[in-house]
């Protein structure tokens, strides 16, 4: 499962859940932001745990951004997991939506909740 958090201020994001989530305690290293390929990427104890997309990386926060968590499962077989869940009675969410990072298919579930599959 990867996350990726849609936002008009990544860098204040970043503080805020680090904090809300208890990455900022000691040791220092525990937690770090790093940049990469037009994101900042939330790193905890070494491991990458989500991504942070939007605004405020070196300017001002973006107000065009609407604010979301976007939630990627990675499996075997991303087409074969998308057809189980068109079955299900989820859909495939309009193309004009901004793409999961990496290859993928955006979603709607039953509720209109939006994911993504990926096989990764």
């Amino acid at each position: 499962m990867w996350l990726d958090l849609y936002t008009r201020d990544t860098f204040a994001a970043a503080i805020f859940y680090s904090q809300a989530l208890g990455w900022d305690t000691e040791p220092p290293e525990r937690c770090a932001l790093r940049y990469e390929d037009d994101r900042e990427v939330l790193v905890v104890h070494g491991h990458a745990v989500a991504s942070l997309r939007g605004g405020a990386v070196d300017q001002a926060p973006d107000p065009k951004v609407r604010p979301r968590w976007q939630v990627t499962f990675r499996t075997p077989d991303a087409e074969a997991a998308a057809a189980r869940a068109i079955a299900g009675g989820g859909e495939v969410a309009p193309p004009a939506l901004p793409a999961p990072s990496g290859p993928g298919t955006q979603l709607f579930d039953v509720a209109g909740t939006l994911f993504a599959v990926d096989g990764g």
